[in-house]
């Protein structure tokens, strides 16, 4: 095994992790219900498309019950982050000791993807914040209650420490957090939707991490689906971005976010999918399918 040195690198040490917590905690509900805003036609229809499942109960069951070993693949994680990016900011990389890196956390690492400063401050102090938990759950104790939360943690000498429990809430916080950020470190790109979901996760874990709430957060979901036909001109395709962003807004108010298909009437171009939020706001915004802009996804 080398030193956290690339993406790779970390990729590889954390699949294990990564995938429990996709499988029992994804980010993203894929059976949750989403409107759908048709825009196409000169015509509105909206539908809402989910996936009936079963087992509902059973999976709450299964995640309350392997709350814990999940906060424990999410500490690895986000432990892994911050060697990570002790590593690109050193000439040699090499293993660092949790000791090491949470005393590094409490002086300044570089964050090694363009996080902003109040998120980066609140995840480092939050990895330093959850070390005696983690150290707990992995060759201490703790009681874990019926409502899922860590209790009566202990130190190496098996003395009680001063207000470290984790609540339920908090670890499935802390869960989020930790996908999160290692999906933004894969990509990597730190879009609006992206700081939205991590800001609501910090602040529920503002007594972890000791800053204050930034605010504003919002848990990431199923977007509303905004379908539009682009136009074709003298000038190539254009998109009435303002037009769908006023129809998705009134149709579905409050929603932060959306995503956008476009499609190319009579070209047998496949649709474009992007984030409606990101596009310019102008009623003819030029599309060129082989040139895609940077709010188009992936």
């Amino acid at each position: 095994m080398t030193a956290m040195q690339t993406v790779q690198d970390f990729i590889d040490a954390t699949a294990f992790e990564g995938f429990a917590l996709a499988t029992v905690s994804p980010l993203v509900d894929p059976h949750a219900a989403r409107g759908i805003l048709d825009l196409r036609f000169n015509e509105v229809k909206v539908q809402l498309e989910g996936i009936e499942i079963g087992g509902a109960a059973a999976r709450e069951a299964l995640i309350r019950n392997l709350r814990p070993l999940l906060f424990g693949a999410a500490w690895k994680i986000l432990d892994l982050i911050v060697e990570y990016a002790l590593n690109q900011a050193h000439a040699r990389p090499s293993y660092w000791r949790i000791d090491e890196k949470r005393a590094r956390t409490r002086t300044g690492v570089v964050a090694p993807v363009p996080f902003d400063h109040d998120i980066w401050a609140r995840l480092t102090a939050l990895y330093a914040g959850t070390v005696e938990p983690r150290h707990c759950l992995i060759h201490r104790r703790f009681v874990f209650t019926p409502a899922g939360d860590m209790e009566q943690l202990a130190d190496k000498a098996g003395n009680p420490i001063p207000n470290p429990n984790l609540t339920a809430i908090e670890q499935d916080a802390f869960c989020r957090v930790a996908q999160r950020v290692a999906a933004i470190l894969q990509t990597p790109r730190f879009m609006p939707r992206d700081r939205l979901d991590i800001v609501a996760s910090l602040d529920l874990l503002t007594a972890h991490h000791g800053h204050g709430p930034l605010g504003g957060g919002a848990t990431a979901r199923s977007p509303e689906l905004v379908k539009v036909d682009a136009e074709h001109g003298l000038s190539g395709w254009t998109v009435d971005v303002a037009g769908a962003k006023a129809a998705a807004q009134k149709t579905f108010p409050g929603r932060p976010y959306f995503d956008v298909e476009i499609n190319f009437p009579r070209t047998g171009f496949p649709p474009l999918v992007g984030r409606l939020e990101e596009a310019p706001e102008n009623s003819a915004v030029p599309i060129d399918p082989s040139n895609l802009p940077a709010w188009i996804q992936p």
